[in-house]
């Protein structure tokens, strides 16, 4: 079956009737291939979203242009053919370049392998995965979350195979890095969690240059839920400007904090309140 993207407008939702969104990066019509998990995520640091698609079949990556949505999984290295439950995105080495994780499902006898493909300061990604992930079984269930506060991202993996339940990978990094990092909680007025959606951009203080976008996500994972910050690494830990969009109502709010420095909140997240007004 084909994808479908809604575009939502005050008028209601229209479907893009783009062919790189109905086939996701896999082929439409053979059975044996199909979309199982999306996720947006800003590979290219240009300030919107792209699409990544975790397929049965050559995964997808679905970069947004000003022509229209252009495939790249294959020109960047992360199609990989095989049969994939879920995709999480995260910077985990803080160099400023998103990084992926894509699980391999576990059917019959069969364990697809899992990828680990860390961005190397340009379009590509290499294959960095360790032996703790190929020698486990998980399967569908991946969430990146920095459990023991240190800065840095960590690694928690799931499956249906007995053996694949339930797995957290820390992450080891030098404690002079794991602190080029910051968390930031969007809230509402009222300090609840309530913003799914809420699009989060960083600056590189005083100025225009973009060091990432992130979205505000209520779970991507293969039936995951989570209220989690979302997460960026700052190189040199320098200080940042955060602006954040709260879409809803057919309008977009802005709420901007300027001159954040990061080393002020090491072991915990930056908290900003937004309205919709």
């Amino acid at each position: 079956d084909a994808n479908g993207l809604y575009l939502g407008s005050e008028d209601g939702f229209t479907e893009s009737e783009e062919e790189e969104i109905h086939a996701g990066g896999r082929a439409i019509g053979d059975e044996t291939q199909g979309s199982v998990r999306p996720c947006s995520v800003d590979y290219d640091a240009d300030g919107d979203f792209d699409l990544f698609f975790a397929n049965y079949g050559p995964n997808g990556l679905l970069e947004r242009t000003p022509k229209g949505w252009l495939n790249r999984a294959a020109e960047v290295g992360v199609a990989n053919p095989s049969r994939y439950d879920t995709c999480a995105w995260a910077d985990f080495d803080h160099d400023g370049s998103v990084d992926l994780f894509v699980n391999g499902t576990v059917g019959g006898e069969v364990h697809y392998r899992d990828w680990l493909m860390r961005r190397e300061g340009d379009v590509n990604f290499i294959d960095v995965t360790p032996m703790e992930i190929l020698e486990r079984n998980a399967s569908h269930g991946a969430t990146w979350v920095d459990y023991d506060l240190d800065g840095d991202l960590d690694l928690a993996l799931a499956g249906s195979a007995i053996d694949g339940t339930h797995a957290l990978l820390e992450n080891l990094m030098r404690p002079e890095f794991s602190w080029h990092s910051l968390q930031i909680r969007v809230l509402d007025e009222k300090g609840h969690s309530t913003r799914p959606g809420s699009e989060v951009r960083l600056f590189v203080s005083g100025t225009d240059h973009l060091l990432g976008t992130r979205r505000v996500d209520s779970g991507s994972g293969y039936d995951a839920q989570s209220d989690l910050p979302v997460h960026f690494g700052v190189p040199g830990g320098q200080k940042v400007d955060v602006e954040i969009t709260v879409p809803g109502g057919g309008r977009r709010s802005v709420t901007r904090i300027d001159g954040i420095d990061p080393r002020m909140y090491q072991g915990r997240s930056l908290e900003v309140r937004t309205d919709r007004r």
